[in-house]
């Protein structure tokens, strides 16, 4: 899972005469790389979960649920989906598999923007930084929505991944349970098996069977409590914020 924040401020209170800076100031160059690395990487893992957030952050001042009188939403949504269409370009065609979601997220909930003007900067591209100022909006209690959606996101991600993992495991225990139980009752002729349950190899043979059916039978719980983890997480609704880019 690779999660992308996005200054939500830069996006939407840059100002026509910047707009040129916006690419550099949001580093969507490196970000591309970083993202094209992933994306090869999940494309060589393509059995495996795989999902990219783009996270906008302090979204107070543009989303009315926290409480701001603006609704920008779609506004927000859109500028990221332009400012960052090279980055969607390289997920679709590096790992086509991959969910692409998009979660703006508050810093705090209970803050609101209210001016961003541009100062010179000596080593910011072009020579200039957006410096925003804000204020805390009555009764300034902290509430950080979109955080519960990342967050359940990031489990179902680690969860699937686990399971995963788990029934390979599972699958490949079930196999060696399978043989030893095999082996140890496998008849080898009249005499050769007196003499296997005279020195106590046949004991032995049963002993690791069932040591192996144990292992296989622990998986198996493991496996299942994985899965009803995830039923759980899948029938926690999401909130409106979340949306799905591809």
């Amino acid at each position: 899972m690779l999660i992308v924040p996005i200054d939500s401020v830069l996006l939407m209170d840059s100002g026509d005469d910047h707009a040129h800076l916006l690419a550099s100031h949001l580093s969507v160059f490196q970000i591309n790389q970083a993202v094209l690395r992933w994306a090869k990487n999940r494309r060589e893992l393509s059995g495996e979960p795989a999902m990219i957030v783009f996270c906008p952050v302090k979204c107070e001042t543009y989303l009315s649920d926290s409480g701001s009188l603006q609704d920008h939403a779609g506004a927000l949504r859109d500028k990221v989906v332009d400012q960052f269409s090279d980055v969607l370009k390289t997920v679709r065609d590096a790992a086509p598999h991959a969910a692409v979601r998009y979660l703006p997220i508050d810093t705090f909930g209970c803050v609101e923007l209210v001016s961003a003007r541009w100062i010179r900067a000596q080593g910011s591209p072009g020579g200039q930084m957006l410096m925003p100022k804000y204020r805390v909006r009555p009764p300034g209690r902290i509430v950080r929505k979109g955080l519960d959606d990342l967050l359940t996101l990031l489990c179902r991600q680690l969860i699937d991944t686990a399971r995963a993992q788990s029934e390979r495991a599972t699958a490949s225990r079930q196999t060696a349970a399978l043989h030893s139980r095999s082996y140890a009752e496998l008849r080898e002729g009249f005499f050769r098996d007196l003499w296997l349950n005279f020195n106590g190899e046949r004991d032995r043979r049963r002993h690791a069977a069932a040591t192996d059916e144990r292992l296989f039978a622990m998986s198996q719980q493991t496996t299942q409590s994985l899965f009803d983890v995830l039923t759980a997480l899948a029938g926690r609704e999401s909130g409106p914020r979340l949306h799905h880019l591809s």
